[in-house]
């Protein structure tokens, strides 16, 4: 099967020549280069002329992008057609995935790949800075996220693949769009209402300078053309292009609860292609499990110890990265029938709705937003009508549970949601909000109902206070560093001092607080041992400190450092703000020497298929060299503990 790749240039003859010799030095598959040069005036023409490997179409004068490419298309005599920008640098083996997931499936019409620059889902971060390292990144990612795609309702036209059946059928890129901007859009929108996906080939990456034939233009220009062609989009099609891409489907969160693992890969194997991301929260996954389910799921977290519903359900919604959230069950399924019913409610679903109804047997089934704009769900049972409630007859979801199962299930399931909502209502934010704004839902669960006096430790804008108070009744002492936080956090507390805790002194009686919280705090300080010791005293006998500590020893952070890299960011293991690291260990090292024992700990666990496959390989190995670990597995899989320490002796 031949690929016919087209290329236009304008200038930037360097620029095209770098991205020539990448192609011809990494490209294995049948292709054929159709370089369509648009008036050049820095000799372009002149050095493509001399190339007897290609295609050449020559304008006098720049014909703008869609035009350029449909000359390209009508010289072709490739099944695929591939549209490439000259400004990019493709590694070895860059074709092979998108020509694999564009023909297994008749219903895919385009696909594109990741890149170091774009906009939507294809730009991702990478991890060098040198084009020289560029083939390394590329290989190991092409490894790392081996035959995953993702399903988006618009491909950036940098590099896009095409059917040539496709377009037979939709028709080529609409020229009235001149120079460019907006052709790759309408080009989509199109090939969906034709009924085709459009995919996001993950293993499939290539270098993106962007923007090469148009940075030379004013600023003006360029606003000018967004404009411009902005305004002939929605001429063509009655209202604001993006808006009809992105109404064609909500995009879905699927939130898979599961307490017991029964049936759980069934429910992920139903349901799993038909959201945009797949969360599973699970009580004591098996190794087996583990594995099974990661072949599904985006994220799984784990939770040890004692089963808690409402604790799985606020850290699907912390960490839901899409709007709506689709709530089911281990046991739940859906038939070949409801399963293409419901890829249909989900092109009919638009953002007015909050929530949807599903029947699930004599039980419900939710669709929400992730924020919802309206109470939950118990409390529109009244309220089919409303525009912000639908309920759906025509999709049934089954569920395999007795009807005497179902029942006490549900009865459970209303009793927490509703706790949940009179307790916590505000407790949804997202950790896609600034670190000031969000709430630790870990905390908060481990809030003894009678606490009456509590500190926050790094209190930030005091919305993990304001909910312990509306929960417990608790009297909430904040300390933050920032002043502006700390100004926000004293409408909504007790009592917010403002100050490093590891300088303060505190104008605080001793033996006061029930709780003393660090919510992701102590491996921000230099001496976090010598914090814990020194607020030991204000902890009333029986109190405890409660921890959120992140784990320095989680397989992401393995991973980084067999590839050579420790490399800081802006947030997660490696924030840039954080003094200490800790292993599970270290960890329990430091509170001992603090003078206190954990009394209990869970684990929040995030990982998935890649990081399974290097989890079984190190601990097998370690096995074989007689170092074996037998806590490793769920060590690596940890990315954070949630710690209970209690001090060890009582203070005179």
């Amino acid at each position: 099967m031949k690929t016919s790749i087209i290329m236009l240039s304008y200038n930037q003859k360097d620029i095209t020549l770098n991205a020539l010799d990448s192609i011809r030095r990494n490209t294995e598959e049948d292709y054929e280069l159709i370089i369509v040069e648009n008036g050049s005036t820095d000799g372009s023409a002149e050095q493509l002329r001399a190339m007897d490997d290609i295609i050449l179409i020559e304008n006098t004068e720049n014909q703008g992008f869609a035009r350029g490419c449909n000359q390209g298309i009508g010289v072709a005599s490739g099944e695929l057609l591939l549209f490439l920008n000259n400004d990019v640098i493709v590694p070895r083996g860059w074709l092979t995935p998108l020509i694999r997931c564009l023909t297994a499936d008749d219903t895919v019409g385009m696909v594109g790949p990741v890149t170091n620059y774009s906009a939507g889902h294809q730009q991702i971060p990478v991890g060098y800075s040198l084009i020289g390292d560029m083939e390394a990144f590329a290989a190991g990612h092409r490894v790392q996220h081996e035959g995953r795609t993702l399903e988006v309702r618009r491909l950036i036209g940098f590099c896009l693949l095409v059917k040539r059946s496709v377009l037979d059928e939709i028709g080529g890129f609409d020229e009235q769009y001149g120079l460019g901007n907006y052709e790759d859009d309408d080009l989509c929108l199109r090939a969906i209402r034709a009924g085709y996906r459009l995919l996001v080939v993950q293993d499939a990456f290539i270098h993106h300078i962007g923007h090469a034939s148009t940075r030379k233009l004013p600023e003006t220009s360029l606003l000018n053309l967004l404009e411009e062609n902005g305004k002939k989009a929605e001429l063509k099609w009655g209202r604001p292009i993006h808006q009809l891409i992105y109404r064609e489907k909500i995009r879905l969160t699927l939130g898979v609860i599961s307490e017991s693992g029964e049936d759980l890969e069934a429910t992920l194997a139903s349901f799993a292609d038909l959201a945009d991301e797949v969360i599973l929260v699970a009580h004591d996954l098996e190794q087996a499990e583990w594995e099974r389910a990661s072949r599904y799921t985006d994220r799984i977290y784990a939770m040890q110890g004692e089963w808690n519903r409402r604790y799985a359900e606020q850290w699907i919604r912390e960490m839901a990265a899409e709007p709506y959230i689709f709530w089911v069950e281990a046991g739940d399924g859906l038939d070949e029938t409801n399963h293409r019913k419901f890829s249909g409610l989900k092109l009919s679903l638009d953002a007015d709705y909050d929530v949807v109804a599903l029947h699930a047997g004599d039980e419900l089934r939710y669709i929400t937003r992730k924020h919802p704009l309206v109470p939950l769900p118990e409390e529109l049972r009244a309220g089919f009508g409303k525009p912000f409630y639908r309920k759906d007859s025509a999709v049934a979801v089954t569920n395999q549970k007795s009807a005497a199962e179902r029942q006490e299930g549900a009865k459970r399931m209303e009793l927490e949601k509703k706790q949940l909502h009179q307790e916590a209502p505000q407790n949804h934010l997202s950790k896609k909000s600034s670190y000031y704004q969000g709430l630790n839902p870990y905390l908060l669960a481990l809030i003894e109902p009678d606490a009456k006096h509590v500190l926050e430790v790094g209190c930030a804008e005091g919305n993990l206070g304001a909910a312990i108070k509306e929960r417990t009744g608790a009297q909430v002492t904040g300390i933050e560093v920032f002043a502006n936080p700390a100004e926000k956090a004293a409408e909504k507390l007790d009592r917010v001092i403002v100050g490093n805790i590891e300088t303060l002194e505190l104008d605080i009686p001793l033996a006061s607080f029930d709780h003393i919280l660090f919510g992701d705090v102590l491996e921000h300080l230099l001496q976090p041992w010598e914090v814990l010791e020194k607020l030991k005293p204000y902890l009333k006998p029986g109190g405890s400190i409660l921890a959120c500590i992140p784990n320095i020893g989680h397989i992401s952070i393995i991973e980084g450092l067999l590839a050579g890299h420790w490399s800081y960011a802006p947030s997660g293991l490696l924030d840039s703000t954080h003094f200490r690291f800790f292993t599970v260990h270290e960890m329990h090292r430091m509170f001992l020497e603090a003078g206190y024992y954990i009394a209990h700990s869970e684990r929040i666990a995030y990982t998935n298929e890649f990081y399974e496959k290097m989890i079984s390989v190190l601990h097998a190995g370690m096995e074989n060299l007689g170092a074996a670990n037998e806590n490793f597995p769920a060590d690596a899989r940890t990315y954070q503990y949630v710690v209970k320490a209690i001090p060890l002796m009582k203070e005179n």
